[in-house]
């Protein structure tokens, strides 16, 4: 409990900037993605201050948030998917044994690359789950399981509301990956036997960006020369960049650090300095949230 308010008050100072830009008129292209209580905030982190309604379908089959259209676009080869739950707090425990089964048998199918699910540490009811496949087949075959449907019955069950997000990774945006979680799917420049922290104590990080489209190739390059600085950082672990299909404002940016302490100094370091004032400079919002690993899945 103490770190969960440690990670928590962490999470408040970095986005002290952040709420005071909030309550200033949005422009044109952010309103779609703008509320007045908390600022820039899209459909995948649900618009207000409270849970949706449960999502459910019109039939008695119950909505499957992984049975996901990609929508066509530019994404080809990797299928990325983001699921945001929310869970009431009295069913959290049955929601993350239900999550456990479900994370035993995807470990065990063919082109699974990552399954994890973490806990948001600003509020009570929120979980992230984000998973990457080889193909929209294999995500496919994945979303039709007999565990799968399980997964999504016990959801309706327990009245749990979800929102998706399909991904992708902009073909010029570079990535870390040290550790087990480098070699499931592709081999990474950076070493899959690099090592890795203690799992229990280990820090992760979700910087969500709104930015014009106008913006765009500028925002990749900005994240990318501060990713060289990153690769140098001790203990920095992931540090990657991903793009919304669904609409071409958001992005998403995680990072996992060996501890809290290296958390911090990347955040004091200059190259992340110096991407927040070109972030400035390019009208792009930003919103911090720290996370808590919920699965067993390596980093």
């Amino acid at each position: 409990m103490a770190r969960r308010f440690a990670l928590a008050a962490l999470s408040g100072l970095l986005l002290v900037g952040l709420a005071a830009a909030a309550r200033q008129p949005s422009p044109d292209w952010l309103r779609p993605f703008w509320t007045e209580e908390q600022g820039p905030m899209g459909a995948f982190t649900g618009g207000g201050a409270f849970p949706p309604t449960p999502v459910r379908s019109p039939g008695s089959q119950p909505a499957n948030p992984f049975a996901v259209d990609s929508g066509g676009g530019e994404h080809k080869g990797d299928a990325i998917l983001a699921v945001r739950y929310y869970v009431a707090p009295e069913h959290h425990r049955h929601f993350i044994d239900a999550w456990r089964k479900l994370e035993d048998a995807v470990a065990q199918r063919k082109g699974n690359c990552v399954f994890d699910l973490k806990k948001t540490a600003d509020d009570d009811f929120a979980f992230l789950g984000y998973g990457e496949w080889s193909s929209l087949r294999d995500l496919d075959d994945h979303a039709h399981s007999k565990e799968a449907e399980e997964f999504v019955y016990r959801l309706q069950e327990m009245d749990v509301a979800w929102a998706v997000q399909p991904l992708y990774t902009p073909s010029d945006a570079g990535e870390l990956a040290r550790g087990p979680r480098a070699n499931r799917c592709k081999p990474s420049p950076d070493g899959a036997d690099a090592g890795r922290g203690k799992h229990g104590r280990m820090a992760h990080v979700l910087v969500r960006y709104w930015g014009p489209p106008s913006a765009h190739q500028d925002l990749v390059k900005a994240w990318g020369d501060a990713l060289e600085g990153v690769r140098k950082e001790g203990g920095s672990r992931i540090f990657s960049l991903r793009k919304t299909l669904n609409d071409n404002v958001q992005w998403y940016s995680y990072g996992t650090w060996d501890s809290m302490d290296d958390v911090q100094r990347h955040f004091e370091s200059d190259h992340v300095q110096k991407l927040r004032d070109r972030l400035g400079e390019l009208r792009v919002y930003w919103r911090l949230t720290m996370l808590h690993k919920i699965g067993d899945q390596p980093e």
